[in-house]
């Protein structure tokens, strides 16, 4: 009985051995690999575009994009951006925040500087947006990463656009 379990643990050893030289080519697989746009990533993906960063509060909140957001309460962050939003349906999407200087909204807020939003799908920064810095709440629409306009970026006034993006993401 007790060489049936002494062949049993060497039969076990010497599977075990076989499995890892078989699998050695592809442990690679199993290592840890560090995110592309880790911290030091995102801060040099804003210092490239020439701003200053004064603070940043980092991870800011995420979410599973689904159409219906495209026409409800994300509306106003995706209008503004290069991509087609429908490539990231069922896509989670990171928000990192940032407070930047020397951007082109630092002179329009109070507080000479601006927020910076950066939007992160499958680790990669594929956008953002910009709001204006001010000590008292503003009201109205967001910026794209560099500074903006709705009507910039799109090239129509607001009520053709917001038709034309409700007909298409409805």
């Amino acid at each position: 009985m007790a060489k049936k379990i002494v062949n049993g643990i060497i039969l076990i050893a010497v599977i075990t051995l076989v499995i890892i030289s078989v699998l050695d080519p592809y442990t690679e697989i199993f290592k840890l690999k560090p995110f592309p746009n880790s911290y030091e990533n995102r801060i040099k993906y804003i210092e490239d575009r020439g701003y200053n960063i004064k603070s940043s509060s980092g991870f800011s909140h995420e979410y599973i994009l689904t159409k219906l957001m495209l026409t409800t309460n994300s509306i106003r962050e995706w209008s503004v951006q290069s991509v087609d939003p429908m490539e990231f349906i069922g896509e989670s999407i990171s928000f990192y925040r940032f407070v930047v200087t020397n951007h082109k909204l630092d002179k329009d807020g109070d507080q000479n500087e601006t927020l910076l939003v950066l939007m992160v799908c499958n680790d990669e920064i594929f956008g953002g947006y910009s709001v204006v810095s001010n000590s008292e709440p503003l009201f109205g629409w967001v910026y794209n990463i560099d500074g903006y306009s709705l009507e910039d970026v799109t090239g129509k006034m607001y009520t053709s656009w917001v038709k034309d993006w409700m007909e298409k993401y409805k």
